[in-house]
């Protein structure tokens, strides 16, 4: 039997800390695992030690952005697999990235935790 989809871990890739650490906050009160980075380059520097069960992106950070981060990751066959919420003030049709979900920044708690749940249980099925 595999984790409880409520102790799965994510990556939130944010480069606004205001935001990120509210994310972090609301996903930990939730009974997730959180792993943090400010920008594509230092997530993929976690990815090499651990990988997480979700990927929360932001698209629009200083230096390696997320979708640069989304290249690297679909060339790596150890980390293609992992799915992406994508978390963008850009419309859905704007942001030309395949992703497993996707929500429009302002978030509030309540839509994030509905959405980061429905993927996390996804991989249970």
């Amino acid at each position: 039997m595999g984790l409880s989809w409520r102790t799965r871990k994510i990556l939130v890739v944010e480069d606004d800390a205001d935001l990120a650490d509210a994310i972090v906050e609301v996903l930990t009160e939730g009974g997730y695992r959180v792993m943090y980075a400010r920008d594509g380059a230092r997530a993929l520097g976690l990815l090499e030690s651990e990988a997480p069960d979700l990927i929360l992106l932001d698209l629009m950070m200083p230096g390696m952005n997320g979708w640069e981060f989304r290249e690297h990751q679909a060339r790596d066959r150890r980390l293609s697999e992992i799915p992406v919420l994508i978390l963008s003030a850009l419309d859905h049709a704007e942001h030309g990235i395949e992703a497993a979900g996707f929500l429009r920044k302002p978030v509030t708690p309540e839509q994030l935790l509905e959405a980061v749940d429905r993927l996390s249980r996804r991989k249970d099925a």
